[in-house]
């Protein structure tokens, strides 16, 4: 019902901009608010919270347990940061199969939570390695390394 109230409600504004808008000579004073880009841009912010609180709570553990004191730490972190990228990336069949049905599909709503997810995941890990020129690569245990290459593979697949 939703996606059909959408489409009814996008019809309707480009019906009405037709009849009365600035091509049928006369001035048009009902505005309609552009419903998806309005929906998108709520829906991105809520995706990108989410992904913000996935890693506050990484954060708010690694600072207690002293990760910038001690190598174990920092490695135990680093993993950490990776298990919450593991999770984000997992909710995109989530937003496939529960949430798109929902809208219609030319939102590509699971193309929003991907790039939401890969801005997010993106923005930890490259804090994680020292920017984009991998400062704290060489700092990374080979298990590391090959997580961070893991987890590249299964976002990209």
């Amino acid at each position: 019902a939703l996606v059909e109230a959408g489409e009814v409600y996008e019809t309707a504004n480009e019906e009405y901009k037709t009849v009365h808008g600035e091509e049928a000579g006369s001035k048009q004073n009902l505005r309609f608010t552009d419903m998806r880009a309005s929906a998108l841009k709520q829906m991105y912010q809520d995706f990108e919270l989410r992904g913000l609180e996935v890693f506050r709570e990484v954060h708010e553990v690694a600072q207690q347990r002293g990760a910038d004191d001690d190598e174990e730490a920092a490695n135990e972190y680093f993993n950490s940061v990776l298990r919450a990228c593991n999770g984000l990336t997992s909710e995109i069949s989530f937003v496939q199969n529960q949430m798109s049905g929902c809208f219609p599909e030319y939102w590509a709503l699971e193309m929003l939570w991907s790039t939401c997810v890969a801005h997010v995941c993106s923005k930890q890990i490259l804090d994680q390695i020292g920017g984009t020129e991998g400062h704290k690569l060489p700092d990374l245990t080979v298990t590391a390394l090959l997580d961070l290459v893991a987890w590249i593979e299964t976002f990209r697949s």
